[in-house]
């Protein structure tokens, strides 16, 4: 690419100026199932059920009362 942009020359094209420089780091993805990661391995595996009764919780009957 650079190579490239180095033989764009004046009159046909306006002369590149600037540093091309590249820094390596982990995509959102690759960062995010990490924080998955390491959450499982400090708290362990989650339970779903556990998280939907936990606090305060209610049920709605077929007449939409609250029980």
């Amino acid at each position: 690419m650079q190579y490239l942009l180095a033989q764009l020359v004046q009159p046909e094209f306006l002369m590149p100026m600037g540093v091309l420089y590249r820094h390596d780091k982990p995509t959102y993805d690759a960062l995010a199932n990490q924080q998955m990661a390491d959450a499982k391995a400090k708290q362990g595996p989650g339970d779903l059920n556990k998280l939907m009764f936990s606090g305060m919780t209610w049920e709605v009957g077929a007449d939409g009362t609250q029980h």
